[in-house]
């Protein structure tokens, strides 16, 4: 007799169940009793930290990182040296976002 409660199959179907959207249809909690485990069980599937070996990775696509060229960085400074400037307007000037033009900001003065 197996020592594990899941089986591949098992898995299988709990990571369709997760990663197809039916978790609104099925909560954590209530795939852990369908399959008579823990919640934590569960989260660490969803989570990719057991059964890895279980289907393709299903972990969430991370968002691509947009490096802002270095020249566009340097009129950015050189647009926020002008103080009667507000950041949105700088933003809307590069086609940066303002959380960009913030961080450059705080790498400028503090550096």
């Amino acid at each position: 007799m197996s020592q594990y409660k899941l089986t591949k199959k098992n898995v299988e179907k709990i990571k369709r169940e997760i990663f197809a959207n039916k978790c609104k249809k099925y909560g954590i909690k209530d795939l852990a009793e369908k399959y008579g485990v823990s919640t934590m069980q569960i989260t660490r599937i969803a989570r990719g930290e057991c059964w890895k070996h279980v289907l393709p990775d299903f972990k969430r696509n991370k968002k691509t990182i947009n490096v802002t060229p270095q020249s566009t960085i340097k009129k950015i400074i050189s647009a926020l040296k002008n103080k009667k400037v507000i950041q949105k307007d700088i933003a809307k000037k590069f086609n940066v976002t303002e959380s960009i033009v913030s961080r450059i900001k705080s790498k400028f003065y503090n550096s």
